[in-house]
């Protein structure tokens, strides 16, 4: 939402701040899917005892 509503400003300061939270963001968002990779990974070696499949 926030990138939307800043499209429209030309203050470079302003502009600045939303690439560096976009960065952020994506950042954390990619170790998450990582993490979640490699709990899935570690499940299928070695499953979770009492766990119905």
């Amino acid at each position: 939402m926030a990138a939307l509503y800043v499209q429209y400003f030309h203050d470079e300061t302003v502009l600045r701040a939303v690439d560096e939270v976009e960065n952020l963001v994506s950042g954390l968002s990619r170790k998450i899917w990582q993490k979640i990779t490699i709990l899935g990974q570690f499940r299928q070696i070695r499953p979770v005892r009492g766990a119905q499949h």
